[in-house]
């Protein structure tokens, strides 16, 4: 049961990470920093957030060092970031895509490399909100990314853009 609850887990992890690239695909260059109301996030700020919260994932449970620049753990795209509307304090939207495509592949590496005791091995209690063990945080990441693509379908309403099927 356990492997087939990981093996549903990180489907939704890939499904999650494929609908994220499907929303951005006819989102304008311009329309990259649009909120749809005062404070919202805007679909650079989504994009790099994910890609901050995957390479955050790795960095906090030791897989590897951070990659992304620090800039982006804290001012930019790390939680409690305030999107911003100038494009000048953001890296171009082709390399946010570019580096966010490549983390999740990291990530679901990283969790198909753990043993059946690994993945049950319980989560650090600074952690205990995503779930209580390494198995859970893989449907927390999930959970996490779809609550964003969300936000990606509010911004493209906001902007007459066709919806996305799942």
């Amino acid at each position: 049961m356990a492997n087939l609850a990981c093996e549903a887990g990180l489907a939704a992890m890939a499904y999650a990470r494929g609908t994220t690239l499907r929303l951005l695909e006819d989102i304008p260059e311009e329309q990259y920093l649009h909120q749809p109301v005062d404070g919202a996030n805007h679909a650079l700020w989504v994009v790099g957030h994910l890609a901050y919260a995957d390479d955050y994932f790795l960095g906090a449970f030791d897989v590897r060092p951070h990659k992304l620049p620090a800039q982006w753990h804290t001012d930019l795209f790390g939680q409690g970031s305030v999107p911003s509307g100038e494009a000048s304090v953001y890296p171009g939207m082709a390399e946010v895509i570019e580096r966010l495509a490549g983390l999740r592949g990291e990530v679901i590496g990283w969790f198909e490399g753990m043993s059946p005791t690994e993945l049950a091995a319980p989560l650090p209690d600074d952690w205990k909100e995503c779930g209580p063990t390494f198995a859970a945080l893989i449907g927390a990441i999930a959970c996490h990314e779809s609550l964003h693509a969300g936000q990606l379908t509010l911004v493209r309403r906001s902007l007459g853009i066709a919806p996305v099927a799942g």
